[in-house]
């Protein structure tokens, strides 16, 4: 037994340190995202100025995410939330190591295709919050596995503690509660007691006979009263808290800057694709597409005749679930941490029971290696044609790794504010986060969590040496606050004398002075 616990913790080590060594590879080829850039800045803000903690540490998006992070932040150089993701995703991959290891012949090979999957893969060397959402969505599964055939609340309790922690993930996330209404719904068929039989046996009985109409339905109400209890109270909390701290019940979850691509819905996407903007106006089959992309496991999984049908039941409703999201609204949804759902679940199913993986026939060998491998090469298609930019940039970064414009302007602005020495910066930190992140403590800068932010917008040589805006022609500048807050002194002809000491195609860098 103590030999088994060595191995298994020797194990998560090995694969942690496997994933956060690719995170670096691939930050060496040129792979970045702005997610990360953003935990890093937040984790910086929270001792900087007195609002700071507040604010940040309660509202920060996605929450879970940000606050498991932080710690690691004070630990290297290398940010917080690649270690976050390299440990989680490392366990993850641990877990179903010894799963598949005590498995039956196909989990074996199927193991594969956990070591190769983009997605995965993604998860874990990304810096983005892609981590915490699939582990969240395999544990929420699996215990809803686990619970079609036991019945009991312990694992009801869990459904509901788990979609808790989706709430602090992402308030958006409370609709997976509709997502297990028709999975209680039908179980609550077999929970009856004293009855026999299949599903249509059992309920002919229990909507004949008013006794049993009324368990079923009190048993049914009380089952969906359990799993939205904890999602209910965490978000009727968080509102609470803000009706405290900001007067308003939903201040901080429109504010701008909560978010790391909340500033706008250009940048994150690939925009440079004329197709892509008429694609995303309409339904069409590029969305549908690539949503089957990421299904292969889970359509395995329901075409297997061995299966149980409670699992084939829930994987259809996933797949369903995540059309209509996409269908509802295809920028917001179409991205790995929404679709990830399908994913999970699918690993959930293939190791939560394989009673029925016991044959050795040629017919089930030739699948069994043939399912990693299509749904791996199937992954990387969803890569390559993602519409978001971080996605499609990650399977360039293994394949043809190429010098990314956002990336470069970045670290040229970076090292321009860092030429000026220590110096006092106005700047519009819901843009400039990556830029601001980089910087040591000898600079201090106003943005949203400054107390100073609105007065500096209206004294910028009062609050400021230096000002970061964006340039008129970039798709942000309309968003820029500081750019805006400058035309409004041009406006009422205030002559703030400066001058231009860096530009890009992005930004410009300017001292306030003459």
């Amino acid at each position: 037994m103590r030999k088994s616990k060595i191995s298994y913790w020797l194990g998560w080590l090995v694969f942690s340190i496997g994933y956060l060594v690719l995170s670096q590879w691939l930050a060496s080829r040129g792979f970045y995202t702005l997610e990360s850039f953003f935990v890093d800045y937040r984790a910086d803000i929270l001792v900087r100025f007195p609002e700071g903690f507040l604010r940040t540490f309660y509202f920060t998006s996605p929450a879970v995410f940000f606050l498991s992070s932080v710690p690691f932040n004070f630990i290297s150089s290398i940010p917080g939330s690649f270690f976050l993701n390299a440990l989680l995703i490392g366990g993850l991959t641990n877990h179903l190591f010894f799963k598949s290891w005590k498995g039956k012949y196909p989990s074996k090979f199927f193991f594969l295709y956990i070591l190769f999957s983009p997605v995965i893969l993604f998860a874990g060397t990304s810096g983005t919050s892609l981590a915490v959402y699939l582990v969240l969505y395999y544990l929420l599964f699996y215990v809803t596995f686990k619970y079609t055939e036991s019945h009991s609340v312990f694992h009801l309790t869990l459904m509901s503690l788990t979609m808790g922690l989706f709430v602090l993930m992402d308030m958006e996330y409370m609709k997976l509660i509709l997502l297990l209404v028709p999975v209680l719904f039908f179980v609550s068929f077999f929970k009856a007691k004293g009855i026999r039989g299949n599903f249509y046996t059992r309920a002919s009985v229990i909507f004949s006979n008013n006794s049993q109409r009324r368990k079923f339905f009190t048993g049914f109400f009380s089952s969906v009263l359990i799993v939205a209890f904890i999602p209910l109270m965490s978000y009727l909390i968080f509102l609470m808290i803000n009706k405290v701290f900001s007067g308003s019940y939903f201040f901080f979850e429109k504010s701008t800057g909560d978010s790391w691509n909340s500033y706008s819905v250009l940048f994150p996407l690939i925009s440079i694709n004329e197709d892509l903007w008429p694609n995303l106006a309409q339904i069409n089959s590029r969305f549908l597409g690539l949503i089957l992309l990421l299904s292969v496991t889970a359509i395995y999984q329901i075409l297997d005749s061995k299966n149980q049908a409670a699992k084939s039941f829930i994987l259809i409703l996933v797949i369903l679930f995540a059309i209509s999201e996409a269908a509802d609204n295809k920028m917001l949804y179409l991205d790995l941490n929404n679709l990830s759902l399908i994913t999970a679940s699918a690993i959930a199913a293939f190791f939560y029971s394989q009673n029925g993986l016991k044959s050795r026939s040629l017919t089930l060998k030739v699948l069994t290696l043939a399912l990693p491998v299509l749904a791996v090469l199937l992954e990387f298609g969803y890569f390559e044609n993602s519409i978001v930019q971080q996605e499609r940039h990650f399977a360039a970064s293994i394949f043809d790794p190429e010098e990314d414009p956002n990336l470069k302007s970045i670290e040229k602005a970076s090292l321009a504010l860092q030429n000026q020495n220590s110096a006092h910066i106005l700047a519009d930190d819901a843009i400039f986060y990556p830029e601001l992140s980089t910087l040591d403590k000898s600079f201090t800068w106003e943005g949203h969590f400054s107390p100073y932010y609105m007065h500096a917008l209206q004294q910028p040589e009062a609050y400021a040496d230096l000002i970061l805006v964006t340039k008129k022609d970039h798709p942000l500048h309309l968003n820029d606050i500081v750019a805006t807050s400058l035309k409004r002194l041009d406006s009422l002809k205030i002559e703030l004398p400066k001058k231009v000491i860096y530009e890009d195609e992005y930004r410009q860098l300017i001292k306030i002075g003459k």
